[in-house]
């Protein structure tokens, strides 16, 4: 089996059991005869410094750099989701209009979050951090612990979180120019530990903050207001 979304590749292991093929070399995998599975770098290298990270977006990015022809599984409606998965438990939801949130751009979020989907794998955020998974203009895609110990998420679980938002939250501004604005976040247990909740949040982001900007410093522009 080839690693989550990327297609099987043709080329020849090393001695150390990794596949070079000249578009999926600069990646950490591991590798069968016939395929590379894709290791999400973030995840490998959160140990090693608090000051390196990349972000599904960065490595999306980079695949495509490699791989212009790389073209990921469209994911399926939420709705079909739903009811493929009528068992999954749902958390707190809260709209940017209660929170005071700055907004983001509704067609920008669900670009951003088709990073998410396209690798899936899984990723870390340090105790009591923000991680912004993604930025594109003025709009952001963020990972919130509120807990006192780092946590260990799926890709895919976030995605899901994030599409939550996205059809909850600001319904009339979501869906009006030239904004689109939308702002939100919803909390989930966390895979290893239900009891440690986390936060996916969408809204504002300016993309020059470090990636470990609060998402809830922006403070609300009432020209780009969430109305429900």
């Amino acid at each position: 089996m080839g690693g989550p979304g990327l297609p099987r590749q043709a080329g020849h292991d090393d001695a150390r059991g990794r596949r070079h093929n000249g578009k999926c070399a600069r990646y950490l995998f591991t590798s069968t005869s016939s395929s590379c599975s894709f290791l999400p770098q973030f995840f490998l290298l959160k140990k090693l410094t608090k000051s390196i990270h990349f972000s599904p977006q960065d490595i999306y990015d980079q695949v495509l750099e490699l791989n212009p022809d790389f073209k990921p599984d469209a994911p399926p409606s939420p709705a079909a989701h739903a009811a493929a998965n009528p068992n999954q438990s749902e958390s707190s939801l809260q709209c940017g209009d209660a929170l005071n949130m700055s907004t983001g751009n509704f067609f920008i979020e669900n670009n951003i979050l088709s990073y998410l989907y396209a690798l899936a794998g899984y990723w870390n955020v340090d105790a009591s951090q923000c991680l912004r998974l993604g930025c594109r203009t003025t709009t952001g895609l963020y990972w919130c612990n509120d807990n006192a110990w780092a946590l260990h998420s799926s890709g895919l679980g976030m995605y899901w979180e994030a599409q939550r938002i996205m059809g909850g939250c600001c319904r009339s501004s979501a869906s009006k120019e030239p904004s689109f604005a939308l702002a939100g976040q919803a909390g989930f247990p966390d895979d290893h530990a239900d009891a440690a909740y986390s936060r996916i949040v969408l809204g504002y982001a300016d993309c020059h903050d470090p990636l470990d900007a609060q998402p809830l410093k922006y403070a609300a522009d009432q020209s780009r207001a969430c109305l429900v």
